[in-house]
Formats: C-alpha cells, structure tokens, sequence
C-alpha cells in the first residue's frame, strides 16, 4: 500500500470509530442499571470539563486531581455521548486510559471505541504514518493493561459490541486478543443525566 492510500485508510478508520463510539454511547444508556451517585465537586468538575475550551495537554492536568474511577468513567462517558470526542483524536481518550486510576472496565470500554479491528487493519500496514502507528500503540497498551491487570480496580462492568456470533464469523477480529472480547468483571454504572442549555454548553440534571 502507497502513502496516500495508507493515509486515507487511516482516516476511513478514523471514521469507523467516530460511528463505533456513537454506538457504544447508545448501547451505555440500555445497558446500565446501578444508580451512579456524584457529589456537587464532582459534577461541577465534570461539567467544567465538557465544556471547556482546552487543549488535550490542558485536559490532562486538570484530571490529574481526580481520585474516582467512576468519575473519570463518567467524564469518557459523556464526552463521547455529547459529541466531544466525536470528531477528536486518540489523544483526548488516552489521557484517561493512561490515568492511575482508571478502571478496567472503562479501560476496555475506551478500546472498543476506537474500533480496534480497524487500527490493526491500517496500523500494520507497510506505509503507515506516525498517527497510524501512534494509534496502534494505544491500542497495544490498553490491551497490555488489561490483559496483565495493571488496572488498580476492575468494578465498572462493559461488554464489548461484539456478539459471540460475529466473533466466529468475522475474520477482522483475528487481531484481538480473545480477553478483550469479554465483558469486564464488575457491577453497571448509570450515565449521570445531562441536557444543552440555551448556550449549547452541557449541563447535569
């Protein structure tokens, strides 16, 4: 595969998890029962950083306080259910993946919602650029997280959107480990409720 095409397969794959993690905020919403509890500075928090205008770098500092798996669970949550992370690169996911204290389930939840099936596809090619190859790192590091249970909790329940029918008969999961195809252990966790406002800034009911 050339350059060019290399590069436009990595955007086709960008595309592909944009729509995966818009499937995966719709599948949260039908498949979460335990009642989510946040207190008045973690909402306010959470709310301030759905709606401010900052950099990935700046992002990242400003979680670095957060001490809840839920909450950062939550923030992945709602950025990818508000649009945030729609049209965003890795780097904005990552940062909560790479967080000391993320969960495993939100570990494999943030996976799936870069459609991994695709990133292998393109990131393995001969002439992929930095980004591709970047962005199978990630891939490759949630996986070792996971699979090693580096992950100091491991209480947040996700199941993969991949049935075990589709696993038999789709060759492009070849690439994943056979652990990332399963639920995580651990109890569901309700989406905390959220609305626009007049100023198309999200707030929380």
């Amino acid at each position: 595969m050339n350059p060019a095409r290399a590069h436009t397969a990595y955007i086709a794959s960008k595309f592909n998890a944009r729509s995966m993690r818009r499937l995966i905020a719709r599948r949260i919403d039908r498949n979460s029962l335990a009642v989510c509890v946040m207190n008045e500075t973690q909402r306010n928090r959470i709310t301030d950083l759905l709606n401010a205008q900052i950099t990935v770098n700046s992002f990242r500092r400003r979680i670095k306080v957060i001490r809840d798996p839920v909450e950062l669970h939550q923030i992945a949550v709602l950025a990818c259910k508000t649009g945030l992370w729609h049209d965003a690169g890795f780097q904005w996911p990552q940062s909560i993946a790479n967080h000391p204290h993320c969960d495993a389930g939100t570990g494999l939840m943030l996976y799936w919602m870069e459609s991994p099936e695709n990133v292998y596809k393109f990131g393995t090619c001969v002439d992929s650029d930095e980004s591709g190859i970047a962005h199978l790192e990630y891939i490759r590091s949630i996986e070792f997280n996971y699979l090693h249970g580096t992950y100091r909790t491991s209480k947040i329940r996700f199941a993969p959107p991949v049935s075990p029918s589709r696993r038999r008969n789709l060759d492009q999961y070849r690439w994943i480990p056979s652990g990332m195809l399963i639920p995580s252990p651990g109890g569901k966790v309700k989406t905390l409720n959220w609305k626009w406002d007049r100023n198309c800034q999200v707030i929380l009911k």
